[in-house]
């Protein structure tokens, strides 16, 4: 797993400013995940896993009852707590955490790929209530562009830098789990393009693919995942 202690926080968020690709993705998903956000945390108990710099954490907020944001790395949180003034954030793993409260509803944006998946849904199931929901937004093993990377890290016989999932095998991770699924999202038209066609057309290009897909409702070639599945109760 990527040491985040040792990445700038300020840069790290820059890059939604900085690099188009990102820039898109960040003005095609965030009204998605904050209409989820809306949607689901309104006046509930939230834990926020893998909350990062807060980006999204001080969304939820805004909405839910309590919200509580857990990730591993110092550096980032206290970026959170300065910037946003969060309360309730625990620097931890996500994989066997310290937490023994139980939530309404925890959310994870960006964690899924850097993490032992079928462990960090054992800790969910446990702190997470029947009936409660569960907001994963996670990047598409078969995005295209994530295609194309994993080729050229082949060819240069590099290792993987994450364990990116596929849409079936979140699905299958969520029914081992005893979650049901209630919606996935696969919308965004990002494509690899070279850094310089990026800068001078990337968010027109990845636009119009979106516009496209729009017609036929997902695209298996989307960077990016949203799933929204519930627990349940358990007599079933």
């Amino acid at each position: 797993m990527r040491n985040y202690d040792t990445v700038n926080p300020e840069v790290y968020e820059r890059r939604f400013l900085d690099i188009p690709r990102e820039r898109y993705l960040d003005h095609h998903w965030l009204p998605r995940f904050i209409r989820a956000i809306e949607n689901y945390c309104d006046a509930r108990k939230v834990l926020d896993l893998g909350c990062g710099t807060g980006r999204y954490t001080q969304i939820i907020e805004k909405f839910a009852k309590e919200v509580t944001g857990v990730d591993i790395s110092e550096r980032f949180l206290q970026y959170a707590r300065e910037t946003y003034g969060l309360p309730h954030l625990i620097c931890g793993d996500a994989h066997h955490l310290s937490l023994d409260d139980t939530f309404d509803v925890v959310t994870t944006f960006g964690l899924f790929e850097y993490i032992d998946r079928d462990r960090v849904m054992r800790e969910i199931d446990r702190v997470l209530i029947p009936g409660g929901y569960l907001i994963v937004a996670t990047v598409n093993k078969y995005g295209f562009g994530r295609m194309l990377r994993r080729l050229r890290r082949s060819i240069l016989q590099k290792k993987p830098q994450v364990m990116e999932p596929s849409k079936g095998e979140m699905l299958t991770h969520f029914k081992r789990h005893h979650f049901e699924i209630i919606e996935v999202q696969m919308t965004d038209g990002l494509i690899w393009l070279p850094d310089f066609l990026d800068r001078m057309m990337g968010e027109q290009i990845y636009m119009l693919i979106e516009k496209i897909f729009h017609f036929i409702g997902t695209n298996p070639l989307s960077n990016t995942m949203l799933f929204i599945a519930k627990k349940q109760n358990a007599t079933n």
